[in-house]
């Protein structure tokens, strides 16, 4: 068997973090904005699937203040998106859980001879972790691709792909490289690569939706482990 790679998008695919991130979000805006009703808003921003880049371009279009991402205002609102994001996560009651068959089936990927595995994710790399440390994911992922890095989720795929290449020393052909999601915008990144896409209805895309983007694979959940690793093609 050729060496694989598989990315696993966050959330709707790992974890359920009840909201966090956009209760976070929306507050950072509040605090550091002065912005009341933050949430009345920006109602319609789409969170999933999105890069944390465009979710803050959004929101700031949506409320009206300067997302320059490399601004004063916006770096002041990263550092409160991940102090309210770190102290959401931290109590049980708001921190969500682990989705079905998540930790068994990394634990058992993460055994398996050739078989290496990273994030991609649109989440910032620091929110990408905090999300993942109550359930303690964390250690099955050395790297990844993050929405720190480009806002473009295809090109947060291709950085994913190149860390994995440069820690393993591996060349990974598309064929060889598998993303794990929930949305319709986990299979185009994937496409976009001619990476393997496979698709999970346990998250923030219907079944319609994802079965219109066409993945290799459309699961349910992780729950039944013989039929994810299938799945995964490996």
């Amino acid at each position: 068997m050729s060496e694989k790679l598989i990315l696993f998008d966050i959330d709707g695919t790992l974890v359920n973090t009840a909201g966090a991130g956009r209760h976070a979000m929306e507050r950072a805006f509040s605090v550091v904005f002065g912005i009341e009703r933050v949430s009345a808003q920006t109602r319609g921003v789409r969170f999933a699937g999105m890069t944390d880049r465009r979710i803050i371009e959004a929101l700031a279009t949506a409320v009206g203040v300067d997302g320059n991402w490399d601004g004063d205002g916006i770096a002041a609102l990263r550092r409160e998106y991940l102090a309210g994001l770190r102290e959401r996560m931290a109590r049980h009651e708001t921190r969500g859980a682990v989705l079905p068959g998540a930790p068994q089936l990394v634990e058992h990927l993460a055994s398996k001879p050739g078989v290496h595995l990273g994030l991609l994710t649109g989440n910032l790399e620091q929110g990408a972790r905090i999300k993942l440390e109550p359930f303690d994911l964390n250690r099955y992922f050395p790297d990844g691709g993050f929405g720190c890095e480009h806002a473009d989720r295809s090109e947060v795929a291709r950085v994913a792909r190149d860390k994995a290449a440069l820690r393993t020393g591996i060349e990974f052909d598309g064929q060889d490289v598998v993303v794990v999601g929930d949305t319709d915008m986990d299979v185009a990144c994937a496409r976009a690569h001619g990476f393997r896409a496979v698709a999970l209805a346990c998250g923030f895309g219907t079944r319609e939706e994802l079965e219109r983007s066409a993945p290799d694979a459309l699961l349910e959940d992780l729950a039944d482990l013989p039929r994810a690793v299938e799945a995964l093609g490996i």
